[in-house]
């Protein structure tokens, strides 16, 4: 999991790698937020029990929706736009990750 492969001399120029461990510590808040359910699974597995382009359909229009919430609740907060990557991460996810392996669910 922690295998990034960044070479040590390589220096991120738009704080990258603190974004991205940012990123890494609001998605592992998720699979414990109170949204999921008692199986840890949460709404976007629903969906893609329903349909593939019920869950990808979900993950972009709520990137969407966090993007243009951003600087409207609460200010320009940085939550919305985490969230907004999280769903833009997971339909990366849905959309070649699960299409390409024939919907196996270990693919990382």
């Amino acid at each position: 999991m922690n295998n990034l492969n960044i070479p040590e001399n390589f220096k991120f120029r738009y704080s990258e790698l603190e974004v991205l461990n940012l990123l890494l510590k609001h998605i592992m808040g998720t699979y414990d937020a109170h949204y999921t359910f008692a199986d840890k699974k949460q709404a976007i597995d629903l969906f893609h029990e329903i349909d593939h382009s019920v869950a990808t359909t979900y993950c972009f229009s709520n990137a969407l929706k966090y993007l243009f919430r951003y600087g409207k609740k609460e200010g320009k907060n940085m939550k919305d736009l985490l969230k907004a990557a999280h769903c833009i991460m997971m339909l990366i996810h849905f959309e070649f990750f699960m299409k390409n392996a024939g919907e196996n669910e270990d693919s990382n």
